[in-house]
């Protein structure tokens, strides 16, 4: 299996958490489209053999829905054409929207001029203090009307998402949003925090301290709720930030948790292909040049040891709910877990981090919690 994720860097405002490389100049954006458009076609020998494995495409990052939908297609297409590929052989076509793109219109073109399957809605919050600093346009906009809207048009694999931890969010502020976003009924939930990423206004607020991040009891607690409350609802917590009800996990983002192929274009994505990892340069302008040249737009490949494929299976396998299998890590890296981190792995299971089941070791709710601190308890080196 292998997977396509095209990256978008438009937003049609700065959000206070986007990363700096986010532009809002939509004018450049058939010059983008036909630079991604180019290095698609550059790129159809990333998986040599493989093509036909491709079963997802994931347009995210930055505003997908910035595109019309006979742009989106054109890009769809030419995945199709140049990596051979069957249409009816890709499982999951997602695409990240913006609430205030989804106009009843657009809605209904997506679903007829285009092979997306699978919406994404970004939603963060419910609560109209949090849109407006955080600088979103959908303040004012019933997200229920949207749902209802995709559903009329033929949508039946929705997922939406929330942020927890935004500074002065209460607590009961959080259990509405978690209780409204149930109530839409859709398919997939994710449950993200809030970070602080460098060279946003999020990072330039804090640190002038015009707004202080809430403590790590504040991020457990919202954390602890939304599992009680969407379990509750029938969704499954089957990785670290999202929920899914039976059937409908991300088909997309479990690729990169479980290690598959994936190729990725546009500015700053990244690709990985099992035994390397590379990624494009992340400033638009140098990314367009190098297209149109006819180069890559690959900044720099790291080859990939085997303890660098080691750790990195630890890192995102403890992120999902069927966490480690140490058979696995035997067969695939010649390493016996018990024997160099036994006494860890004990401690970890006596403070109620791991479980064991068979061969395999999974993280309990409170060892999601810490996850990185599990992880680095494992690593090599």
């Amino acid at each position: 299996m292998s997977a396509i994720y095209i990256h978008i860097p438009f937003c049609r405002k700065a959000c206070t958490y986007c990363d700096f490389h986010f532009v809002t100049n939509l004018g450049q954006i058939p010059v983008m489209r036909d630079a991604i458009k180019q290095e698609i076609m550059l790129r159809k020998g990333y998986f040599p053999d493989n093509d036909k494995n491709i079963r997802t495409i994931y347009f995210g990052g930055g505003t997908p829905s910035v595109l019309t939908p006979e742009e989106i297609q054109e890009l769809i297409n030419t995945i199709y054409n140049h990596f051979h590929v069957k249409k009816e052989s890709i499982e999951e076509i997602t695409l990240e929207c913006n609430p205030e793109d989804l106009t009843k219109e657009y809605i209904r073109k997506l679903k007829e001029e285009t092979d997306i399957n699978r919406i994404s809605i970004g939603i963060q919050s419910f609560v109209e203090r949090d849109l407006l600093w955080m600088q979103r346009g959908h303040a004012h906009i019933e997200i229920q009307d949207i749902i209802r809207n995709c559903r009329e048009s033929g949508f039946n694999n929705i997922t939406v998402d929330l942020i927890l931890g935004i500074p002065g969010l209460s607590e009961e502020e959080w259990e509405n949003n978690l209780k409204k976003a149930i109530s839409l009924n859709v398919e997939h939930l994710s449950v993200y925090a809030l970070t602080m990423e460098p060279k946003t206004a999020l990072a330039h607020q804090v640190k002038k301290q015009i707004v202080r991040m809430p403590d790590e009891e504040v991020f457990d607690k919202q954390f602890f709720l939304a599992h009680q409350l969407l379990c509750d609802a029938g969704y499954e917590h089957y990785e670290l930030s999202n929920y899914a009800k039976p059937g409908f996990r991300s088909i997309h983002n479990r690729s990169y948790w479980k290690g598959v192929f994936y190729l990725g274009v546009g500015p700053s994505a990244h690709s990985f292909n099992g035994m390397e990892r590379s990624w494009n340069v992340s400033n638009n302008a140098r990314y367009t040049e190098a297209l149109k040249q006819m180069k890559t737009a690959v900044e720099e490949t790291e080859i990939l040891s085997l303890e660098n494929r080691y750790n990195e299976y630890i890192m995102t396998h403890l992120r999902i709910a069927e966490g480690l299998d140490t058979e696995y890590i035997k067969q695939s890296f010649g390493i016996n877990i018990f024997s160099t981190c036994g006494e860890k792995i004990d401690e970890m299971i006596t403070r109620n981090y791991l479980i064991r089941e068979g061969t395999r070791l999974k993280p309990t709710l409170s060892g999601w919690m810490v996850s990185d601190y599990l992880a680095s308890e494992l690593f090599l080196g």
